[in-house]
């Protein structure tokens, strides 16, 4: 199964309360972790914190992601894993004990958030017909979340920015019954699979970026085909009321010339969900702050959209430290503490945040991911890739580890 944008959790440098000395040339940084009843680091049932029980209640926020007049609420954050050797850059849940390891351990940790997005062609044949297996999968991570009263985003990529993941013999046409009907299947394992724990529901992966790379025509039928896929989704008898519907974007294909058909499959979802690489148009880095500040932004920017009052949801993101990119680690290490302030301040505006990704990935695994971006030898954008983790591909933890671990304990608590 391909579920992209994650990586591991590294083992060796990722104890539950604090990283060993062994892990980095800054000695032993002590995290503490609000208890939320996990119990050992390999315990597989534990009872739901109170968030969770709120969830499997059904409650959850405003149907139209409206932001409420409560008090600073804690954010569902978290670190996606992923085992190390998974194929052409896949996210890891393949129902193994090391995929199961890397869960427990991001859990550990106090990820309290988990993005699977899978992409639509892993999860069916050629054909359109769902897989068992992969939905067992599925079911068997869910259910580790679900436990713990943790929350999942669960992306049915179609596309994934310029790739176009449909089923193979299914590609012809956007309009298609077969196409339609065959989604239609996915959405209704998912929704079988998962429970409470499934805060959201989404459709593609940068959607927008899709939608910029074809033909006026064909952006017209996938529009019309995403906004089929939510109208059946939000109409489904086993939806829970607590989960939320939408197609996700890149930030800048929200923040800045949004397309006709990007308004309107931002006005057919419960709420704007986002993914965000602070690239420029040449693959390298933007400054840490104004990285940050543009996310800061986005409300303002979707106001005559009439999302402009509404939860933002963060599907990933990410920062490279990579200097070929004009970034450091120091320079990531100053992304994370911005957006950790920006979040802090801003909780009610952003209740799920998962960070992309944990260790760096090997240069297969980057190739694969940059193929997204119609760009798969361009050498910075593979650098970028490459260096987005919170540790280096040989466990050890640069600057922003401490950084995310400090969020973990900050937002598991108002």
């Amino acid at each position: 199964m391909q579920i992209t944008r994650g990586l591991v959790i590294v083992g060796a440098c990722c104890s539950w309360f604090a990283i060993p000395a062994a892990c980095s040339s800054q000695g032993t940084t002590e995290i503490t972790v609000p208890p939320s009843g996990d119990g050992s680091l390999l315990e597989t049932s534990v009872e739901p914190d109170a968030n969770g029980d709120a969830q499997a209640d059904g409650q959850g926020p405003e149907p139209d992601g409206a932001i409420s007049d409560a008090a600073a609420i804690r954010i569902d954050f978290g670190v996606t894993p992923q085992v190390s050797d998974a194929e052409g850059g896949a996210g890891g849940a393949t129902g193994s004990a090391a995929d199961t390891f890397a869960e427990l351990e991001a859990l550990s940790v106090g990820s309290r958030a988990r993005t699977l997005a899978v992409h639509w062609d892993a999860l069916v044949d050629a054909a359109g017909v769902p897989r068992d297996a992969e939905f067992v999968v599925l079911a068997q991570v869910a259910a580790l979340y679900r436990e713990r009263g943790r929350s999942v985003l669960f992306s049915i990529d179609a596309v994934d920015g310029t790739l176009d993941a449909r089923p193979a013999n299914l590609k012809t046409s956007w309009t298609s019954t077969e196409l339609h009907s065959a989604m239609d299947a996915v959405i209704d394992r998912a929704f079988a699979t998962f429970g409470p724990e499934l805060r959201y529901l989404s459709f593609g992966r940068e959607v927008d970026r899709y939608l910029a790379s074809v033909s006026s025509d064909e952006r017209s039928a996938a529009t019309d085909f995403f906004d089929g896929a939510l109208a059946y989704a939000k109409n489904h008898s086993q939806r829970q009321s607590g989960t939320q519907l939408g197609v996700a974007f890149s930030l800048a294909g929200l923040a800045t010339n949004r397309s006709p058909q990007t308004t309107t499959l931002l006005a057919a979802s419960d709420l704007p969900i986002i993914t965000d690489l602070p690239l420029d148009s040449t693959f390298h880095a933007l400054a840490p702050q104004a990285a940050v500040a543009a996310l800061a932004a986005l409300p303002n920017a979707l106001a005559a959209t009439g999302k402009g009052n509404a939860q933002i949801v963060v599907q990933s993101i990410g920062y490279p430290s990579s200097t070929v990119v004009g970034s450091s680690p120091s320079a990531q290490q100053q992304f994370y503490q911005a957006l950790s302030r920006l979040l802090d301040a801003e909780r009610e505006r952003f209740p799920f945040v998962v960070i992309d990704v944990a260790s760096d990935a090997e240069v297969p695994v980057c190739a694969e991911a940059a193929q997204s971006y119609g760009a798969a030898t361009d050498p910075f954008l593979e650098a970028a890739l490459c260096s987005l983790g919170l540790t280096d591909s040989t466990g050890s933890e640069k600057p922003a580890w401490a950084e995310v671990l400090a969020a973990l304990s900050l937002f598991g608590k108002p």
